[in-house]
Parts: structure tokens; sequence; C-alpha cells
């Protein structure tokens, strides 16, 4: 993901030649695709054939995953139905976004990037063992865009900001047996 400079989920297609992402007028009306199969519906009520699971959760939108990549272990394109792993909504394929779980080593990472039409991302992870097989891990992203213009009054145009913050907690580390506490 790094070496292929894909930062958030609009630009997952470019990992895989089976994915394809439409941008809609609203995050709502956004979609994937996996084969050229999909669903959209801009209003509630119809599930997507494309589900999109972030560390065994499904998403009910699949526009929830426009979101910054941060602290990514991996991701999967699943082509096909995977009915029998991931549900009933999952029958074009699925993307599944794993987060990485806390460790046994002290780490810390921080990644900035500012562009000259004044964009910029920031994204910091940190790994700490806590003690005897505890372990935390600490994840959070800021990414904003300047908008193109900026009204006195009301919304300013094609602007962006968005920032989240994740944690895990993981007992039993040693063990085979283990319990992992995880909050967005």
């Amino acid at each position: 993901l790094v070496k292929a400079g894909i930062t958030d989920g609009r630009l997952l297609e470019q990992a895989s030649p089976a994915l394809s992402f439409q941008s809609g007028y609203a995050t709502q009306a956004t979609s994937f695709s996996i084969r050229g199969v999909s669903s959209l519906a801009a209003e509630g009520g119809l599930q997507p054939s494309v589900g999109i699971v972030v560390d065994n959760m499904p998403l009910a939108r699949q526009g929830e995953v426009l979101l910054d990549l941060a602290d990514i272990q991996q991701i999967e394109v699943l082509s096909g139905p995977q009915g029998t792993l991931f549900g009933k909504n999952s029958t074009a394929g699925v993307v599944n976004i794993i987060s990485k779980r806390p460790g046994p080593d002290t780490e810390l990472s921080a990644e900035a990037s500012y562009t000259t039409d004044d964009e910029a991302l920031v994204k910091a992870a940190v790994n700490l063992p806590i003690g005897s097989g505890v372990a935390a891990r600490v994840n959070g992203y800021y990414h904003r865009i300047s908008p193109l213009a900026e009204n006195t009054i009301g919304k300013d145009v094609l602007g962006m900001r968005s920032y989240g913050v994740a944690g895990k907690l993981l007992f039993g580390m040693d063990s085979p047996t283990n319990f992992l506490v995880t909050g967005t």
C-alpha cells in the first residue's frame, strides 16, 4: 500500500484489477464493484453486493470506507460470492481491511505530507507493551484539503477535513487464548 501510494479507500482500485470505485454526489451514492458487479442505491434499504469489512466488522454502506487508511496490515479483495464467511451482502465479493494488532515490541511511526495546493495529511501509530502479555496500539490520522472556493456564508466548495483515532488493547498476547478490545 505504501509503495503504491494508496492512502485512502478511493484508491484501492489501484491495488486490484478486479476492483472498481465509482464516486457519487455524496458518500451514500458511492460504490465498489468487483469484476463489474455492483449494486448502488442512493437511498437506504438496498444492501450492496460488494461487502466492505474492517477488522471483522461489516460496514452497512460502502461510502463508509472513504477513510484514510492508517496502520493497515493488509487488504484482501475476494472475488465471487463470500456469503459463507462474510454474510448475505457479499454476492459479488468482499473488500476485507485488516488493521495491525498490538505486538510485543515498542513501535512508533509517523508520516506527514503537504502539497502546494494546501493539502495536508498526517498519520501516526504507536504500539506499547504494557505488561506481561498485555499490549496496546493506538493510531490516528488528520487529512485536510483546502476548499476550491471559500464562502463567507455557508459551506465552502470542494474542501475536505477528516480525522480519526483507533485503539486496540490485547490481553493474553503470550497465550494461545487472547482477548482483544477495539475502539474507534
